[in-house]
């Protein structure tokens, strides 16, 4: 069977990332949660404490999601290199350990973000692009290859055949079951190999109620021999 890699990713800084990493310790699967402490999106009550951040550095990889999520491409430069750079440092200060990965708020940069990114010392940078399968190409642009939840049926019907050839199945893709969709796929890059990034937020699998389909997905995934799991960084790493 050919090599496949397993990584998961988290973003915001929801207090209900808690529950996340429960799942992947009890399934045996390796994470890595996108934190932005100042987070304007979350009310100040809702987002990760201090301790709960150094908790979840003992078992899994925290990487930069700016400080306070902002749009990067709606900011004046400056702040931007702010955001990108200062998280980091609060970050590292907060968990004792190097920040090297970033991810991009809502997906959205410029090459000039890119630039950034690459200076302030991060070596992976993850964006919102799915359906991916392999190594990417840039590391500081990295794809992933399925979202949890909310928008997983809303970015692949925008090319349903692209998918259904990814996932195997125009039928299973139109349902928008993100879940069967999430196990359809890793089956296939079980037998092809590469990479399978699962993502997604906390507080959308709380909201919309999908802890079960969270976990079933995460155990068809999770503790198999065969598969190398690893932190978004160990990516960055070649």
């Amino acid at each position: 069977m050919t090599r496949l890699t397993v990584t998961t990713s988290w973003d915001d800084g929801h207090r209900h990332d808690t529950l996340v990493a429960d799942m992947l310790r009890q399934h045996g699967l390796a994470g890595t949660f996108y934190i932005a402490p100042d987070n304007v999106e979350i009310a100040p009550a809702d987002r990760l404490s201090a301790t709960a951040v150094r908790d979840l550095s003992a078992d899994f990889e925290i990487g930069s999601h700016t400080l306070s999520h902002p749009v990067l491409t709606r900011v004046p430069r400056p702040r931007a290199e702010r955001e990108i750079t200062d998280s980091k440092k609060v970050i590292e200060d907060l968990v004792g350990k190097p920040v090297t990965t970033f991810c991009y708020p809502r997906g959205m940069y410029a090459p000039e973000h890119v630039d950034m990114v690459a200076r302030a010392g991060y070596t992976y940078a993850r964006t919102v692009r799915t359906l991916a399968t392999g190594i990417a190409d840039n590391p500081l642009e990295a794809p992933t290859s399925l979202e949890t939840g909310r928008f997983a049926r809303q970015r692949m019907v925008v090319d349903v055949v692209r998918a259904a050839r990814v996932v195997g199945s125009t039928s299973l893709v139109r349902t928008g079951r993100w879940d069967d969709i999430a196990i359809a796929l890793f089956d296939r890059c079980r037998a092809t190999g590469g990479v399978y990034h699962l993502w997604g937020h906390s507080w959308v699998v709380s909201d919309r109620a999908e802890w079960a389909r969270l976990d079933r997905v995460l155990a068809h995934i999770g503790g198999r021999p065969e598969v190398t799991y690893a932190v978004n960084g160990a990516l960055g790493r070649g």
